[in-house]
């Protein structure tokens, strides 16, 4: 999942009166191991949780071509930002008409390449 507020605190347990851990930033992507009653742990050894309404799924990807553009906008038309490379992986938050943004901000690849 993707941290989706400036801040989220990581707690030793599934409950905002658990100790304060830790903090993670906006756009942080944390694999997630469990859920409890709206908590996520995010750590397969250790206490670590963190409140699920500050998380939103992401998918990863790899991409399958040589060389992959980054767009400004889910379309031909937008204007090249970057490209990636074959077997880069990137997190896809949201798929539009064949297209994916994978970034908090606007990037978009297509998605048949990936």
């Amino acid at each position: 999942g993707v941290v989706t507020t400036d801040t989220l605190n990581v707690r030793g347990g599934p409950d905002g009166g658990a100790a304060k851990l830790n903090a993670v930033t906006l756009g942080s992507i944390l694999r997630l191991h469990d859920e409890r009653n709206g908590w996520l742990r995010i750590s397969s050894s250790q206490q670590e949780w963190v409140s699920a309404r500050f998380v939103s799924p992401v998918e990863r990807a790899t991409v399958n071509t040589d060389t992959l553009n980054v767009r400004s906008g889910p379309g031909k038309d937008f204007g090249k930002l970057a490209a990636l490379a074959r077997n880069q992986e990137v997190f896809v938050h949201e798929r539009s008409h064949g297209w994916c943004r994978i970034g908090l901000e606007s990037r978009w690849v297509s998605a048949s390449l990936l």
